[in-house]
């Protein structure tokens, strides 16, 4: 396990918060960062700016729509999703010159196998069946693929209880310690959510290793896969909950719920039951949606902050008084027969060895999350990007301070891509451009006409719930299901355009394609002059000549070689996989 450079660290977080105020890093202070703790850190620092930058756009135009545009508008919506969809096709180009840069473009090609695989020969590729079936993988995943929709399943039955419990069960429980009733949901999802989601993390872990992956990135794009499906239930299922079920039936949910759980407060005279209704319509929340948005946003990360960098300190104070060392953990002073001795520095590897080690895994997953509810639930609150911008202003730095005091130092890894986050980046834009067309077809309103469904403006219907349900269902829920799977059409056209648009104004003629082209062309006229050699030493393929192939053993008439022209090695293979890392 390397050590922390403590002097290195105290110099880094020094210019990084005292001297830096912007968001972006310059090529040498990435390459600084490479060369201290390897491509796999310096890349997620990357994307990090590259995404902290990025967010300035929407930033403005969501201040902008806030103060002058309405509710839910279909122009910010639309320049949010394209946006979105400019990010991650130019993310995918940035990376890929970035890995150029450092040499690690086609790591993944050479990339060696898990010590963990089992399977035959010395193949590091999973597309070679000759160390593991692919039919063996693929069952496999296949039959994992029940037990997932399982407890995604659960989570959403576990969910949308604790979402009935608070939209509808306390607005209408006025009995013994209904004062205290209020924090029933919150205890409920701290106690059950993360012992389900601890579970099937602990079953994704069995489950992706039993799959047998070849090498590190194909185990961890299947794991992060799986681990990333629930988080986003997690997540946003609260939030599509309020959108989708709370506002468009909200109203026919509560008079369910009050004839059933309240039978006593529910009258049956027509004209006390419109009374009713409408106090059932006073308890609903029409700032609910926006609320959520805010909390996830804002509430939710000032609480990730404190739990990532001042948390750990405290915890780490407390052990260290319990075991006599005082609050820094040093209580050796100024004993100089200590430090002789090398007492302290074996107590400070010891404190390094019991720190956790450090993955990128869970900063991805936060800035991966924050951008999903950037790009799906901006209509709702424009502010959305602002607030994501200001908090990665402080994360670059936050997670700075984090590797250097609350980790271990990260064991270098090499690698050319932000792997499965990116295909989750786009999974996300795609799930915007679906969501917000719905949002914007529900609850968009102007002076010339009111939203299809908005529970602060709209009549409450007194009129059966069932008929009152499916009334709503057929007006706004199936239509606005209509918008969205056009919206997805446009969203797969929209991608294409800015990926050829963005491909000839970006990367072609480039710096670094003109040096991926070069490298590329050098392999292959080294590997055909490697050929051209064979053959003048009378490897000829296909015709009547006989000669010799170098090593002495002749070479048949009309192309028939000897047996050990095709059961040797490659000559050519390993000039190839030498080429291919200095990429």
């Amino acid at each position: 396990m390397p050590l922390h450079d403590k002097k290195f660290n105290s110099q880094w977080i020094k210019s990084w918060t005292s001297r830096k105020i912007g968001l972006g890093f310059s090529d040498e202070e990435l390459e600084t960062v490479k060369q201290q703790f390897g491509e796999s850190l310096a890349l997620y620092f990357a994307f990090l700016s590259f995404y902290a930058k990025s967010l300035i756009v929407p930033s403005v135009l969501g201040i902008f729509f806030f103060y002058f545009g309405s509710r839910y508008s279909p122009i910010y919506s639309f320049f949010l999703s394209l946006w979105s969809i400019v990010f991650v096709e130019w993310w995918r180009l940035r990376e890929r010159a970035i890995s150029v840069k450092w040499g690690t473009h086609g790591y993944a090609r050479v990339e060696s196998r898990r010590a963990q695989f089992e399977g035959a020969g010395d193949a590091t590729d999973e597309s070679d069946d000759s160390a593991f079936p692919w039919w063996k993988r693929e069952t496999r995943v296949a039959l994992s693929i029940p037990i997932i929709l399982g407890f995604a399943g659960a989570m959403v039955a576990l969910i949308s209880g604790i979402f009935v419990i608070e939209a509808f069960v306390l607005q209408l429980y006025k009995g013994p310690g209904s004062q205290y009733a209020g924090y029933i949901p919150m205890a409920l999802f701290m106690t059950l959510v993360p012992r389900l989601v601890g579970l099937y993390q602990s079953y994704a872990q069995y489950a992706t290793n039993w799959e047998n992956h070849v090498n590190k990135s194909g185990h961890e794009k299947s794991l992060t896969l799986k681990t990333f499906a629930l988080s986003t239930i997690v997540a946003y299922g609260g939030l599509y909950l309020s959108a989708f079920v709370y506002v468009p039936f909200g109203q026919q949910v509560m008079a369910l719920v009050q004839h059933n759980f309240f039978a006593d407060q529910y009258l049956t005279e027509t004209g006390e039951k419109v009374e009713a209704a409408k106090q059932s319509k006073a308890m609903l929340n029409p700032g609910r949606l926006r609320g959520q948005v805010f909390a996830s946003l804002v509430t939710n990360q000032v609480i990730n902050t404190v739990l990532e960098v001042i948390v750990p300190f405290v915890t780490r104070a407390i052990s260290n008084v319990k075991s006599g060392k005082g609050l820094t953990g040093n209580n050796n002073g100024g004993n100089d027969e200590a430090r002789r001795s090398g007492d302290m520095f074996m107590d400070e590897v010891k404190e390094q060895v019991a720190l956790p080690p450090y993955d990128t895994f869970g900063d991805y997953s936060e800035m991966v999350t924050q951008f999903g509810f950037t790009v799906i639930w901006s209509a709702c609150w424009p502010l959305a990007p602002v607030m994501a911008l200001l908090n990665n202003w402080l994360e670059l730095r936050s997670d700075a301070f984090k590797i250097v005091h609350h980790g271990r130092r990260p064991v270098p890894a090499r690698t050319d891509s932000i792997g499965p986050w990116l295909d989750t980046l786009g999974f996300l834009t795609w799930l915007g451009a679906l969501t917000n067309a719905a949002l914007v077809f529900l609850f968009h309103s102007s002076e010339a006409d009111a939203p299809r469904v908005d529970s602060s403006t709209s009549e409450f219907i007194t009129e059966d719930v069932a008929s009152s349900a499916e009334s709503t269902l057929k007006r706004a829920i199936l239509p606005a299901a209509l918008i969205a799977l056009s919206s997805s059409h446009a969203y797969l056209l929209l991608r294409v355009l800015v990926r050829h648009i963005l491909v000839r104004a970006i990367w072609r003629g480039s710096e670094e394609d003109l040096k991926l082209i070069k490298t590329e062309k050098q392999i292959k006229k080294e590997w055909l002059q490697e050929v051209g050699d064979v053959k003048t030493k009378g490897k000829a393929i296909g015709t009547g000549l006989i000669g010799t192939d170098g090593a002495g053993e002749k070479v048949g008439y009309a192309g028939e070689l000897s047996p050990g022209f095709w059961e040797g090695e490659d000559e050519g293979l390993a000039d190839i996989r030498r080429v291919g890392k200095m990429l």
